[in-house]
């Protein structure tokens, strides 16, 4: 027996809603060198794409359009929050961009296309080799001087 997704409900931070379709893109960010007057090319692996969800969601009840408003305000803060939809799980997601439709012959209805983007822990480069060591002297550097200021 399959199981039924259907009626339950996702959460985006404290707003409830249903999902309609949804769609995980993820992938590899490659960039591709091809060569004039060549007949080969290079692959350049540039790593891991940011992970985007797009979903449909949908609002149906006498309060749909108060629940879809509810929604777009926490969409607005621009902020992580935990987004739970059944067929996924719960992960950290921003909101990246969100369209809302309706229509005068759906009644108490509210549509709304989201595309989030997964929040993951902020990376920083880690210099290794001859950029280490340059930026060990200019650090010591840096502790000399401010240590004669005081």
């Amino acid at each position: 027996m399959a199981r039924d997704w259907r009626w339950k409900p996702a959460k985006f931070g404290g707003a409830s809603f249903f999902v309609d379709t949804q769609e995980l893109q993820e992938g590899r960010r490659l960039v591709v060198h091809e060569y004039p007057g060549g007949e080969r090319y290079d692959i350049e692996d540039m790593g891991r794409a940011a992970t985007r969800l797009e979903i449909t969601a949908y609002f149906v009840s006498e309060t749909a359009d108060t629940d879809s408003m509810a929604l777009i305000a926490l969409l607005e803060l621009g902020v992580p929050q935990l987004l739970s939809i059944p067929m996924f799980g719960a992960r950290m997601f921003r909101a990246e961009s969100w369209r809302p439709t309706w229509g005068r012959t759906i009644l108490n209805f509210v549509g709304l296309q989201v595309t989030f983007v997964e929040e993951l822990p902020a990376f920083a480069p880690v210099a290794t080799g001859l950029g280490a060591s340059l930026l060990g002297v200019a650090g010591s550097g840096l502790g000399f001087v401010l240590g004669s200021a005081i």
